[in-house]
C-alpha cells in the first residue's frame, strides 16, 4: 500500500454563538451581515468539514 507523503486530512469545525454578528464573522471568506428583526435570544451554529480544495458547511440559526 502506498501512502501519500504531505496528504492532509480534512478538518471538521463546530462554531456556537449566541450573537448575532458573531455568527456573520464565524463564516470565513464570505461577507455577510444578520438583521435580528425581533426580540428574544439569538443562537447560531456553523458546522463545517474542510478539505484541500474545498470547505463544506452547514449553517442553523434560530
Amino acid at each position: 500500500m502506498q501512502h501519500h507523503i504531505g496528504h492532509q486530512a480534512p478538518r471538521k469545525s463546530i462554531f456556537k454563538t449566541t450573537d448575532v454578528d458573531q455568527q456573520a464573522h464565524n463564516l470565513t471568506q464570505w461577507q455577510q451581515i444578520y438583521d435580528q428583526t425581533s426580540d428574544g435570544e439569538f443562537y447560531g451554529c456553523i458546522e463545517g468539514v474542510t478539505y484541500p480544495h474545498s470547505h463544506v458547511f452547514k449553517e442553523f440559526t434560530q
